[in-house]
Order: structure tokens, then sequence, then C-alpha cells
């Protein structure tokens, strides 16, 4: 007797011996689901939008037949050496709770990275600060990152058991860990053994108002309403801030910083140390387990770890970088401080130049 035919296979064999991959892409997305729902005993599956591709829907049908208890595999915490035994739920998700998860994660916006781009000369004290604290590739890596992996990703880097690991996401089949080690070595910002991270220790005992607010704003402006507003900051801090709330800690809503973003800000002008691969690990762990539709980060970072991880990164749609920071960019926002409070104490200033 001839061994039963895996629903995969048939949805295989169906695409490759029809006109599937001819029809347009609308047309295409509708037939996928329709002929998924067929392997799935159903009558007709609900027409999802074109956002979801070919291989989204292979990944639905896989997980609808697999068995959670198939395969065995050794999963290793990163972030603190342990390993221990994982079954896998799927090719694609590491339990039926993550499978459930990317449904959820598919609705939440990605924040992208944003490209520093500045010529020799172009706003020096950036420039310097960002040699110093060797963040050079925190500014330089951001390019074209695929939605599909990264929203996987999440999905799959949200913790449903007691025993998960907290650093090691799965995407593809393949591990793809996210600990501080592996996002510093990326970046190349390794702290020395004997180096602390001062931020670690202001984010925890705060910094005295005046202090904070006289190292990141104009004269005479400071916190409203528990946030400092972007225009209160002074320009080189502004153009921190755009970076911040895209490479570091990512935000969709930057028209002011809250105390935390101030910290980070704070940090960095006041030539203080700060861990940042650390900090973004447990970015993306807070967010891949956040309730409710905060917009996630890193897209770009979480495709270039799925790259060292072995997994293919070209699955569409992909996306590129937001607006380039760069010299235009800053200059905008000495303009809008020459013409607002800040009045003409800024223009011409080396410091900012």
């Amino acid at each position: 007797m001839d061994s039963p035919i895996s629903p995969l296979a048939t949805f295989t064999r169906a695409i490759h011996s029809s006109n599937f991959l001819a029809v347009a892409p609308s047309s295409a997305t509708a037939a996928s689901w329709r002929l998924a729902a067929v392997l799935k005993g159903q009558a007709m599956a609900p027409v999802s939008t074109s956002f979801f591709d070919f291989r989204v829907i292979v990944a639905w049908v896989m997980t609808s037949s697999s068995n959670p208890k198939r395969m065995k595999t050794t999963v290793g915490n990163p972030s603190k050496g342990q390993k221990r035994k994982e079954r896998i739920y799927s090719h694609y998700f590491l339990t039926k709770d993550n499978e459930d998860r990317f449904q959820v994660v598919m609705q939440r916006k990605l924040v992208a990275e944003r490209k520093v781009i500045l010529k020799p000369g172009e706003v020096n004290e950036f420039q310097l600060e960002l040699i110093r604290h060797d963040w050079e590739r925190l500014g330089s890596y951001p390019s074209t990152f695929s939605v599909t992996l990264v929203k996987e990703f999440y999905a799959n880097a949200k913790v449903t058991t007691s025993t998960a690991p907290t650093f090691l996401s799965y995407v593809w089949g393949k591990r793809v860990p996210f600990d501080a080690d592996t996002i510093n070595e990326f970046l190349g910002t390794q702290l020395a053994d004997d180096v602390e991270c001062q931020f670690s220790v202001l984010d925890d005992e705060g910094v005295a108002p005046g202090e904070l607010i006289q190292a990141i704003c104009l004269v005479g402006e400071g916190f409203h309403g528990g946030t400092i507003q972007r225009g209160s900051l002074h320009p080189l801090a502004r153009f921190w801030s755009a970076l911040v709330h895209a490479n570091i800690s990512p935000c969709s809503h930057v028209s002011d910083l809250t105390e935390g973003r101030a910290t980070i800000l704070y940090t960095i002008l006041t030539g203080r140390v700060m861990d940042v691969g650390q900090f973004i690990a447990n970015e993306i762990h807070r967010c891949a387990n956040a309730a409710g539709k905060a917009a996630l980060g890193h897209p770009s970072l979480i495709t270039h770890l799925c790259s060292l991880a072995g997994v293919d990164i070209s699955v569409p749609p992909l996306e590129k970088a937001m607006q380039d920071l760069d010299f235009s960019y800053f200059q905008s926002g000495m303009s809008q401080v020459v013409r607002g409070a800040g009045g003409p104490v800024f223009k011409n200033n080396p410091k900012f130049l």
C-alpha cells in the first residue's frame, strides 16, 4: 500500500500542476487560502489580504497537520548558557501558543531603523560620540528587512512556558538567538569585563531633573506633563533622539521623550557607558511579550540576526529603513531652533556643526 501523502505534499503538487502561480497576486492569494482550506477539510477559508505570501500559507497548512510531539530537539538558553530539551510544535512555530501569537503580531506595525549618513566634518560632536561608544555600526547596519520573517520572529520570541528561553526565537526551522552577547557581537559594541554599564545605574536610581534638563534641553525648557517635547531639545540632543527612537528604543510616537529615553540621551551626551546590546535584547524581549498593539522595533537588526542563523531573508514583502539621518535632517532641526524659542543661540555655533 502506498504511504499517505501529506497535506503539504498535496498542496505543493497542486500548485506545480496548475497555473496557480501565473494568476494575478490577489487571485493567487485567494486561491491559496481556498486550496489550504480544502486540505484542512474546511469548506472555505477567509481570503486574506495580500500581505500574506505563499510561504505563510505553507506554514499555516503545515502547522495544522503537524503533531506537537513528532520532533525533539535541544534548545539552549544563550542568556544563561543552559541547555534543555524542547518539543517543537512545527517547522514554523515552537508551540501552539506561538502559532496563535502570530495572528496577533501580524496586526502590529513595525518601526524601521534609520541609517546615519554623515560626511567627515558634519555634526562633529555626534560623530565623535558615536565613535567613542564604538557605535558606528549601530548607525550603519540598517537595510531592507523581511516583514514576514520579523513577525514570525516576534511570534516565536514570546515566552509561553516557565522553562522557555527568554532570548531565543525560531524562524523557518532555525533557532535565532537575540541575547546581549549576540547583538553586541554583531554591532561590535562589546564592553570590556571591567567596564560597568552606567546607564543601568542611572535608570535604576534616576537622574536629578535639573542635571538631565541642562544636558539635553534648550535654556528655559524641561519636562511638561512627565515628558520632554522634541522641540525643547537642543539640536544635538534632537539628532540623537531620532537615532534613539529608531535604533535603540523604538517608538512610533516621536514628538516627545519619556523619562526613560531622556535618560538614554543624558547617558550619551554626558559621555557615560551604556551596554546597548543588553538594552536592545531587553527591548525585543519586552515587545515580544507585550499585550496590546504596540509597534515592534528593530526589524532590520532581526533580519540580520536571522541571516546569521542561516535563514533565507529574501522572503517578501521587503521594506526599507526610514529616512536617513543626514546633515540636511540636522539642519532642519537647527532652523527650527533658530526660528523658535532658542533664538540665535545655536546659530553657527561650531559645537553643533
